[in-house]
């Protein structure tokens, strides 16, 4: 146990922390290609929140970026899909 800090506050955060990341890596599962901020409004989950996920997934293997999105104003947002990594070892 740590002598500073709440473990039980750090578990829950954690907790939380998984259950985003798998609401987003099911939506890009099932929806993708999709871009981050479709992502969040799909999934009801911030902004900050899905942006911490896709890079967490992404440094992990489990997506990758297929490519950016034409048509629209300003930046094109990048869209992501489950890389095959992400598929194996979601039928595990």
């Amino acid at each position: 146990m740590r002598e500073n800090g709440n473990p039980g506050a750090e578990s829950r955060l954690s907790l939380l922390r998984e259950l985003g990341e798998q609401a987003v890596l099911e939506t890009i599962f099932r929806k993708g290609p999709i871009t981050r901020p479709e992502i969040a409004t799909t999934t009801e989950l911030s902004k900050p929140t899905v942006s911490a996920a896709v890079s967490r997934l992404e440094h992990g293997g489990l997506i990758r970026a297929a490519g950016r999105r034409a048509g629209q104003r300003g930046r094109q947002p990048v869209a992501y899909t489950v890389s095959q990594a992400g598929r194996v070892r979601g039928r595990q």
